[in-house]
């Protein structure tokens, strides 16, 4: 059922970077992401892209950031490009209600260390603060993260 989920949610990002940027040698996925492994048609790279939905659960968010670490560190790729719904922010700044409830300073550590552990930088937005809003408008957060190594920036510098 999940990985169901990413695949339709993600569907749309993998065919149109296989179809302009990328040679796809493998696909990788799990609960919550959708990724591809292969060859960066323009710089003739190997690269990781992978697309995230994480659940609302916080055991599967967990589950997710564990999977993602062992998979970043078992490869011997160092272009990795995460994007997608994290479903979790990195402060209070990131998230605006009209109630006073408080989120979780420990899951906001835990989704920090994943960061910081994975050794990527998270892209800021432009224009928007928040990614997401509440239909009655009455909450807003961001939640949807474009994630990058280091050496992703340093391949395409200038981007932003």
């Amino acid at each position: 059922m999940a990985y169901e989920v990413v695949y339709e949610y993600g569907r749309g990002i993998v065919e149109y970077v296989e179809k302009r940027c990328l040679w796809v040698g493998r696909f990788i996925y799990g609960e919550g992401y959708l990724g591809m492994q292969g060859i960066w048609k323009e710089k003739g790279e190997n690269v990781i892209i992978v697309n995230v939905y994480a659940l609302g659960k916080m055991k599967k968010k967990r589950k997710l950031w564990e999977e993602l670490k062992i998979r970043r560190f078992s490869s011997s790729i160092n272009l990795w490009c995460l994007i997608g719904d994290f479903n979790y922010v990195r402060g209070q700044n990131e998230r605006q209600c009209i109630s006073e409830a408080s989120y979780g300073t420990v899951e906001t550590n835990e989704f920090n260390e994943f960061i910081e552990a994975m050794q990527v930088d998270d892209i800021s937005l432009v224009g928007k603060k928040f990614t997401w809003f509440k239909p009655n408008g009455h909450a807003s957060t961001h939640i949807d993260r474009l994630l990058v190594t280091k050496e992703w920036m340093t391949m395409w510098q200038g981007s932003s």
